[in-house]
């Protein structure tokens, strides 16, 4: 699944490289949510 905006370590994230090194490090930054709606749709569609 390509998450437009989210990096590898799957936070939304915008800018360069040097933007994003606080979401290697922040617990607290959520997971993208549009990953978090798709993993939940595949998981769904299990059933």
């Amino acid at each position: 699944m390509l998450v437009e905006g989210m990096n590898h370590v799957l936070k939304e994230v915008q800018g360069d490289r040097l933007a994003q090194l606080p979401s290697y490090f922040d617990r607290e930054l959520p997971l993208h949510e549009d990953l978090v709606a798709g993993m939940m749709e595949f998981i769904n569609a299990l059933d």
